[in-house]
């Protein structure tokens, strides 16, 4: 019975195309005094009754593309 609800959960979300709306900036390392290489986190903002499971961390300071995580359905967590 676990096997079939995870490969129904995993060929979901293979599916799905719940990309967040947009990232907002929560913190940047290029304030850090020889941080060396700069990264940025982001937090992604879903679509009204999504979530996302966490933030993004990417090497500079350009947002992530959209299709970079997919969100999960509330009824889903």
């Amino acid at each position: 019975m676990r096997d079939i609800l995870s490969k129904g959960c995993l060929n979901y979300l293979s599916s799905s195309n719940y990309y967040p709306l947009e990232y907002n900036l929560i913190w940047t390392s290029d304030s850090l005094p020889d941080s060396g290489e700069i990264f940025s986190v982001w937090r992604p903002v879903p679509p009204l009754g999504m979530m996302a499971l966490g933030d993004v961390i990417v090497s500079g300071t350009s947002a992530p593309a959209r299709e970079y995580i997919t969100c999960l359905p509330i009824t889903m967590l």
